[in-house]
């Protein structure tokens, strides 16, 4: 779990049998929003091992001091795949960002 910057959203990283997912929900004024969930594997993270979700786990999140990008710790590939945040705060997207 990682806390935006601003202190306005929170992001995490989950794992079911069927996916990894990265969720961003939004934090303000003491109650809880929106909440955008994202498959890893529509964003390219994908693996094809023999394992739950093709051997993809995400194990961490974390927000660039910018609150524009974050990094997400795919422990189980020995890597760190990174997004862009865009849109709105109440209706984030995620699209691939650098060399993951």
């Amino acid at each position: 779990m990682s806390i935006s910057p601003d202190g306005e959203s929170i992001a995490v990283v989950s794992n079911t049998p069927e996916a990894s997912f990265v969720q961003i929900v939004a934090y303000r004024n003491g109650r809880f929003g929106h909440l955008a969930r994202f498959d890893l594997a529509d964003l390219g993270v994908t693996g094809s091992a023999p394992a739950p979700r093709g051997g993809v786990t995400a194990t961490n999140v974390h927000w660039h001091p910018s609150g524009h990008f974050l990094a997400v710790n795919i422990n189980t590939q020995s890597r760190v795949a990174f997004f862009e945040v865009i849109g709105a705060d109440d209706a984030p997207m995620l699209r691939p960002w650098g060399m993951s």
